[in-house]
């Protein structure tokens, strides 16, 4: 698949299990080798960190530019 921009969330937060999730033991881990995955990949990407307020604020700064879609040509 190709995307526009991948959002990656730091570790910072408690964890949560939520049924899906390794566990927190290896998050860390995890995050290290998204990262590596990413740049290996040459993906753009941000890393969005603090509080669930912040990063939401943080990924729509990123998110609303690629939404914008140039004027059509009037007929």
């Amino acid at each position: 698949h190709s995307y526009d921009l991948t959002i990656l969330t730091s570790p910072d937060l408690e964890f949560a299990q939520d049924g899906t999730r390794e566990g927190e033991a290896i998050r860390h881990q995890m995050h290290e080798w998204f990262l590596d995955v990413l740049g290996r990949h040459d993906r753009r990407f941000i890393v969005v960190e603090g509080s669930h307020k912040h990063r939401l604020k943080a990924a729509v700064e990123q998110i609303e530019p690629l939404l914008s879609f140039p004027k059509l040509a009037e007929p």
